[in-house]
């Protein structure tokens, strides 16, 4: 379906639904990042959904290999097939605002001393979290009985989840140590990509020796040859890029491509414009600040624990913010709250700088919005170049194979998002002062009602976010007084 039938043919109902379904999605999205990946197909794909399953996963698989907030990103391709450029802007600002104004809240309030809404939060995430690991799992089973090959599909799904596992496992079962393979989301597609475009799902006795080989030195060598062997996995991608692309030039319009290229970044360079106007408003200085966001945005690969690096380079070590307010405030406020890492942290930045320049709450709720729109026009940017030039080369033999794997290769990384989570909850549980192991029975036991409440299909998703909530307070609130 294209975007202009999508346009028409959605009434103003639906695409205020659809609106309100992406707000939702920010205010429980605990988790974040590729955790938030079958919360927010859950909530827009199927029968009576928004878009249609292709075109979702090809606004995930844009997203997964871009730099930038991840739901955010998603939602941006999302708004733009259901509602046109604008609907993109609105979708992506939706999703990130929840996470982004609790921020704001919690950052103003923390000069109190009143502690309690944080350890609200502690209690309340535990819950969510629980609920969305029921999601992820929900997610791994409906892959594994729809793939085609059923065999091949879980052997995709256990090889990612086997590729990605190790930190985590490592750090539940409290080992010392490095794992021996242990990939990020990053290296993962970068590793299908590169066996997807290099045998286009066709393993030959010619094919085999090479993908084998070169892929095994990938995983397993370290420094110089880690890195040699990623140069040679890119040049054979390249390459067989290359050859679909000889055989399907005609097919592919390249003024198309410029002229919707042009309009969206048009769109999305005007959010960056009003952070320019509002931060040389607050300040009276030339706006760094935003400059130095958008540059944040554009380096964050590798999900929210890598920008936390690239954030603390850019604004810590720079003076923009102090350490104490990065450390000491914003990362724990950031990381208790449901949204993108990226989008929390930026806009937070923008308050702790407005506050500096302007010592009141509205200079402050001025950098604080120019932080946000930053976070969101610079993950549009790079998103929707990639996913503009994904639509336009769908049609060639390594896209086609790479949609119909996309799925399993998620799942297997959703497996290990799920540990992910579970390791966070076990954190909380630490900073809540609870018992030895209640966090993780409390997660056990929530997981376990949703799963069960999950085979009830008249079960709606929003009794068992209610259900998970209202548990996880009433067990660890009354853990943590104890």
């Amino acid at each position: 379906m294209t975007t202009q039938t999508s346009t028409q043919t959605a009434g103003r109902k639906t695409r205020r639904d659809f609106f309100l379904t992406l707000l939702k999605i920010g205010i429980i999205g605990f988790g974040g990042g590729t955790a938030l990946i079958p919360v927010i197909e859950d909530a827009v794909t199927g029968k009576d959904g928004f878009v249609s399953k292709d075109a979702f996963d090809r606004d995930v698989v844009a997203a997964a290999i871009t730099p930038g907030a991840l739901p955010v990103e998603i939602a941006a391709g999302l708004g733009r097939t259901v509602a046109g450029p604008w609907g993109m802007v609105l979708a992506a600002i939706l999703m990130a605002a929840p996470g982004a104004l609790m921020t704001f809240v919690i950052l103003a309030v923390l000069s109190g001393v009143n502690r309690v809404v944080l350890t609200l939060t502690d209690c309340l995430s535990i819950g969510i979290t629980a609920f969305i690991c029921t999601l992820l799992v929900a997610y791994v089973v409906k892959t594994a009985r729809e793939g085609g090959d059923r065999c091949m599909t879980a052997a995709v799904i256990a090889a990612v989840f086997i590729l990605t596992c190790g930190k985590n496992v490592y750090g539940i079962l409290g080992l010392s140590g490095s794992p021996l393979v242990s990939l990020s989301t990053l290296s993962v597609f970068a590793l299908a990509f590169f066996v997807i475009f290099t045998t286009k799902g066709r393993i030959t006795q010619k094919n085999l020796p090479v993908v084998a080989a070169v892929g095994a030195v990938y995983l397993f060598s370290r420094g110089a040859v880690h890195t040699a062997s990623a140069l040679v996995m890119a040049a054979l991608s390249v390459r067989g890029i290359a050859q679909d692309l000889g055989s399907a030039r005609r097919s592919i319009s390249v003024k198309a491509f410029g002229r919707r290229w042009a309009k969206e970044m048009a769109l999305w360079a005007s959010l960056v414009a009003v952070a320019l106007i509002l931060t040389a408003a607050v300040t009276g200085r030339a706006p760094v600040f935003v400059l130095r966001g958008l540059l944040s945005s554009l380096m964050s690969f590798g999900g929210g624990d890598a920008y936390l690096s690239v954030a603390e380079g850019l604004f810590v070590q720079s003076g923009t913010i102090s350490a104490a307010h990065f450390y000491g405030n914003l990362i724990p406020v950031a990381n208790l709250l449901p949204g993108s890492i990226l989008c929390k942290v930026l806009s937070g930045v923008g308050y702790y700088v407005g506050l500096g320049a302007g010592h009141s709450l509205a200079a402050a709720g001025a950098l604080w919005l120019a932080g946000l729109l930053v976070a969101v026009a610079g993950s549009g940017m790079t998103f929707g170049t990639v996913r503009l030039a994904y639509a336009a080369l769908a049609e060639l033999d390594t896209f086609v194979c790479l949609s119909k794997w996309i799925r399993p290769i998620v799942a297997g990384m959703l497996l290990n998002i799920g540990l992910t989570l579970i390791r966070q909850n076990l954190a909380t549980g630490v900073t809540l002062g609870l018992p030895t192991g209640a966090a993780a029975a409390i997660t056990a036991g929530i997981l376990a009602v949703n799963l069960a409440l999950l085979g009830k299909k008249r079960v709606q998703s929003g009794a068992m976010i209610v259900f998970s909530a209202l548990a996880s307070v009433a067990a660890a609130g009354s853990l943590a007084l104890l």
